[in-house]
């Protein structure tokens, strides 16, 4: 569980370092959906940080599937399949 911790503030740091990382950007997205599994922490309260990561790594490369994983594994975990397919077939 710490390991996810540790993830998110290396993450978070490189972002700080090159706020351009996309890829940064999308794997703190990923981490940041561990959460829930690790801490207990509510779905919805990591909601809108996963999906507002995963949206700013998308916005600067369009083509990393873990950003689109990452907002596709929000919906999941809260039940909206039809999102999550959306979010991972690339079509909404």
């Amino acid at each position: 569980g710490s390991g996810v911790k540790e993830s998110v503030q290396s993450f978070e740091a490189a972002i700080r370092l090159d706020p351009k990382f996309a890829r940064a950007h999308a794997a703190l997205a990923t981490a940041l959906t561990f959460y829930p599994w690790f801490y207990g922490t509510p779905h919805d309260e990591v909601k809108d940080s996963v999906i507002n990561t995963a949206r700013r790594a998308l916005a600067l490369d369009p083509t990393l599937a873990d950003a689109r994983s990452a907002i596709a594994m929000v919906y999941a975990n809260n039940g909206d399949w039809e999102k999550a397919a959306k979010a991972a077939l690339c079509v909404g």
